[in-house]
């Protein structure tokens, strides 16, 4: 009977951290499931772009002030995957300006 009390604690703190790994923090902010996340490149009729950033019952979006450019919109949205699935953390407008895309701010 000893044993019984370390083992649930072990198997406790193997479950809490395989549910930790499956979470990441938005914007320094919210701690959501990364399979909530979804986001969405399209373009303004003034021809911005324009991200638009989901997760679970929040969204957020980001204009940026460049034209909309379909094979950087491709490639930030292949980087944008990669990045939910491999960071702890992500950064929006961090993220936005790594891809190149210009003075992009919330509205």
């Amino acid at each position: 009977m000893k044993f019984k009390f370390p083992v649930l604690a072990v198997v406790f703190c193997l479950f809490a951290s395989s549910a930790l790994a499956e979470m990441i923090v938005i914007n320094g902010r919210y701690i959501v499931p990364k399979d909530s996340i979804r986001g969405y490149f399209y373009r303004q009729s003034d021809q911005q772009t324009v991200f638009d950033i989901r997760w679970s019952d929040w969204s957020t979006q980001y204009r940026c002030q460049d034209l909309y450019d379909r094979t950087r919109v491709q490639a930030a949205s292949l980087n944008f995957v990669l990045q939910i699935s491999e960071a702890s953390a992500l950064d929006f407008e961090d993220f936005l300006d790594s891809e190149g895309f210009v003075e992009c701010s919330k509205f």
